[in-house]
């Protein structure tokens, strides 16, 4: 659950507005697109049922120009989603989505 998740979430950035827009667009996602984040960021579909071995950091990504035009990166090593300072929850959940259903590559670049 999103509960869950952010329970052992660790924020390590100021920008509490875009944060609580990840938070609200995660709320209102359907199963399926959790479990789709939850592959996004972690490499995983599911959490377990207790603490996770690691916690799931959430931190700003800094961007050149509109934020809301940049998609979030992940580390699914660490676990961690790099967050951009969106304006607004519709762009957060637009570029949530997009990343969730199209970036399914790791970058070995």
């Amino acid at each position: 659950s999103v509960e869950h998740l952010r329970k052992y979430a660790e924020v390590r950035t100021a920008d509490s507005r875009s944060v609580g827009f990840l938070w609200e667009v995660l709320a209102e996602m359907v199963r399926e697109e959790r479990e789709l984040f939850l592959i996004f960021v972690w490499g995983r579909s599911r959490m377990p049922e207790g603490a996770p071995p690691q916690r799931f950091i959430v931190d700003s990504q800094h961007v050149q120009g509109d934020p809301d035009e940049h998609l979030p990166l992940a580390a699914t090593c660490f676990f961690q989603l790099h967050l951009p300072r969106y304006r607004s929850k519709e762009a957060c959940r637009a570029k949530l989505l997009y990343a969730i259903y199209n970036c399914k590559e790791m970058d070995l670049a």
